[in-house]
């Protein structure tokens, strides 16, 4: 793998790309490695653990962004982000209960 400031400066060039939609299996093949060894990096300690986690952080804010502007497919952009795309759910994570958004009642009454 990498030293710290090469696997920084990979990174942000691969943040930086504007040809392609962003993904932890796109990093990896960027950095010429696997997703695994990502997530291996992601669980330990340190600055590399850091770096992959601000990179998934930065990943997951475009897909959001891009899909609430309609630029991705909301639908995708969904089901990534409800399965935790790239961050691995944990049993013992606190899980939201009793939350129910109806945005979409409000924005189709302001449709009308």
């Amino acid at each position: 793998m990498l030293r710290l400031n090469e696997l920084s400066q990979h990174i942000d060039e691969y943040l930086k790309r504007q040809d392609e939609v962003k993904s932890l299996a796109g990093l990896a093949v960027y950095l010429k490695t696997d997703q695994e060894a990502l997530r291996e990096l992601l669980d330990g300690k340190g600055p590399k653990a850091r770096l992959i986690g601000y990179a998934m952080d930065c990943i997951e804010k475009e897909l959001i962004e891009n899909a609430l502007k309609g630029k991705y497919n909301a639908t995708m952009a969904s089901f990534l982000l409800k399965s935790g795309y790239g961050r691995e759910r944990h049993d013992d994570a606190p899980q939201p209960t009793g939350v129910k958004i109806e945005l979409a009642d409000e924005l189709g009454r302001l449709a009308r």
